[in-house]
């Protein structure tokens, strides 16, 4: 199962919050980041999204673990203005 089919398979409500966290993360990321992040998650090995894209295979862990850094921030800030305020866009 991919990771987009494993999002669909969630529930409403965890679907909103990963909607919403994706959706406040991504404009963050630069093109080269969310293209690399959405065939990685899509299940493609760092050689093949390399191949797919036209670069090194170094650059694709790096540009992976960068969008993956920009996700951990949005999903820090998110669960804490959920839980300490209550709140979700």
């Amino acid at each position: 199962m991919t990771y987009f089919a494993e999002i669909a398979a969630l529930n409403y409500e965890d679907r909103e919050i990963v909607a919403q966290v994706m959706a406040d993360a991504v404009p963050l990321m630069t093109d080269r980041q969310r293209d690399c992040l959405e065939l990685y998650l899509d299940g493609m090995t760092q050689a093949e999204v390399g191949e797919e894209l036209g670069i090194d295979q170094s650059r694709v862990a790096r540009h992976v673990v960068n969008a993956l850094g920009i996700v951990k921030r949005v999903v820090t800030k998110t669960a804490y203005l959920t839980s300490v305020c209550g709140y979700l866009k």
